[in-house]
């Protein structure tokens, strides 16, 4: 287990890891889970029992090619020039659903790219580039943007 909480106190809390080999291994976890929507995110919850207690996992798939989507090939110039950093990004929060939240608040994004460690899994920070320096401008002076599920649509 990484990520443990200093203030836990005999339930563990943290977060856990787990590379699956095959898509139909990822399906057949995500079959297993209780589906819940609210405010229009999706939570896959895995049932335990720990301690003879009964305790909810989320379970959070992630594809490798969620970490890169492009509306068309950024040049080096508007990689250099046009690209923002941003960070705080939930692990559900997938490179495509950002370009278009970002597309539509700055306008013209050309590509999104998350971060990842060596196993391809987002660490929470990443990068979007714009076509035009207006653009990319909004985005510098806005600064800061917090979004909730349900604003997205």
């Amino acid at each position: 287990m990484a990520g443990k909480s200093p203030n836990s106190k005999n339930t563990p809390k943290g977060y856990l890891y787990i590379i699956l080999s095959t898509n139909e291994n990822v399906l057949n976890l995500l079959y297993a889970c209780d589906l819940v929507i609210e405010g229009g995110c999706e939570t896959f919850n895995f049932n335990i029992i720990y301690k003879k207690k009964h305790k909810q996992l989320q379970v959070i798939p992630w594809l490798t090619s969620d970490s890169y989507f492009k509306f068309s090939e950024p040049t080096e110039n508007q990689k250099i020039k046009l690209t923002v950093f941003i960070g705080a990004l939930h692990g559900r929060l997938h490179a495509k659903a950002i370009a278009y939240i970002f597309n539509k608040m700055f306008g013209n994004v050309v590509a999104v790219s998350i971060d990842t460690d060596r196993h391809k899994y987002p660490t929470g920070s990443g990068r979007v580039t714009f076509g035009l320096a207006e653009s990319y401008t909004k985005a510098i002076i806005a600064n800061f943007y917090s979004n909730r599920c349900q604003e997205v649509k």
